[in-house]
């Protein structure tokens, strides 16, 4: 298998990211920077706190208080459900069913259950390809719906919504449409929708979150970057790019990078550091992790954590010159990013979820 090569586009804003719980894909903002840090050193029966059976999904965690939501699949029932867990005991606390007729198709390495959920601590909001919008209370009594047709795609539509104030967002990209669409979180109802002109093409992914810098909604999309006016919907600017839309945006500064996604390859993955202002290369190592890297890496503790589709995940120091400390083998796949939160990595395996933390 071969990890995907990274190249960036950088554009110069403005943007203030609040640290909080980890609340949707890649956290806060989709930063993907975490505070307390996690252990280095960990695995099954390391540092373990817990874990809990789970059925398929490549939903990453969202945390909110005491509770852990996912999205998953039961293959054999062809069902999709949103699973709470409680954090503190390690133990499912519910579940409810999503009922959709038909499920989503995609690339052999795709789980009708790949969104993130997204939370504010009084709603949790999922998306399904095979179902549309669904927003639940805590205790997870359903809300509202949006549904929407069937998502056919290629690689799978493994996008994630965000909540930004009032407003759930979500981009979607396929065969069937192709849209940026804002809803009311308190009742489903639609505020603006963005159709976009970019022909879908079997290339594509469509897994980026939107993220916020000040008043803008900035999207990688299918071609481009673009900002958004979030109560509007007003398109601001746009960047084109050659890109698929697969990458979530990060805000450096005064900057935006989104990395482009390109189908050829290395065996191993090659972690790049690039100067922000220049593009300079700092440094290239391999970190030891190998496999397709679905998942992606994370900061804490002054340390990065990257995440081998094979299940081993590897921390390195921060700086011009890396020092890789630790590599956990976590002896099954892991292609969703993990959660971290108040000094706890949370790993979904392909058949589990764990906590570990030092004691």
């Amino acid at each position: 298998m071969r990890t995907t090569a990274l190249s960036s586009v950088v554009l110069t804003l403005v943007a203030h990211v609040a640290m909080a719980e980890w609340s949707q894909f890649r956290g806060p903002n989709s930063a993907g920077v975490a505070t307390g840090p996690p252990p280095v050193q960990f695995g099954p029966g390391k540092n373990e706190l817990w874990r809990v059976p789970m059925a398929s999904g490549h939903s990453s965690p969202c945390v909110f208080g005491d509770s852990i939501f996912l999205t998953t699949y039961d293959q054999r029932q062809k069902k999709l459900a949103v699973v709470c867990i409680e954090r503190s005991r390690g133990r499912i606390g519910w579940q409810t069913d999503v009922p959709t007729d038909q499920i989503e198709k995609g690339h052999p390495s795709f789980n009708p259950a790949s969104s993130t959920p997204a939370c504010d601590g009084e709603r949790v909001v999922a998306y399904f390809g095979s179902f549309g919008l669904i927003c639940l209370e805590m205790s997870g009594r359903p809300l509202w719906e949006v549904r929407m047709p069937l998502a056919k795609s290629f690689a799978g539509s493994a996008t994630s919504p965000a909540i930004v104030g009032d407003q759930v967002i979500l981009y979607r990209g396929t065969y069937v449409d192709h849209f940026l669409l804002a809803v009311d979180k308190q009742s489903g109802k639609e505020l603006w929708r963005v159709p976009q002109a970019e022909q879908f093409t079997g290339e594509m992914a469509f897994t980026a979150c939107p993220i916020v810098a000040d008043d803008r909604l900035i999207v990688h999309t299918a071609r481009s970057l673009q900002a958004f006016d979030v109560s509007t919907g007003k398109r601001v600017w746009v960047a084109k790019c050659a890109t698929t839309a697969t990458s979530t945006p990060v805000l450096a500064g005064n900057e935006v990078i989104v990395a482009a996604w390109n189908k050829m390859g290395e065996p191993s993955l090659i972690l790049t550091c690039l100067e922000v202002k220049t593009g300079r290369r700092v440094y290239r190592m391999r970190t030891g992790g190998r496999g397709t890297h679905y998942a992606s890496p994370l900061i804490a503790g002054g340390k990065i954590y990257t995440i081998a589709g094979d299940g081993r995940i590897s921390v390195l120091t921060l700086g011009a010159n890396p020092e890789l400390l630790a590599t956990n083998d976590m002896q099954e796949g892991v292609y969703a990013t993990p959660a971290i939160f108040d000094g706890t990595i949370y790993v979904r395996t392909h058949s589990a979820l764990f906590a570990f933390r030092e004691p």
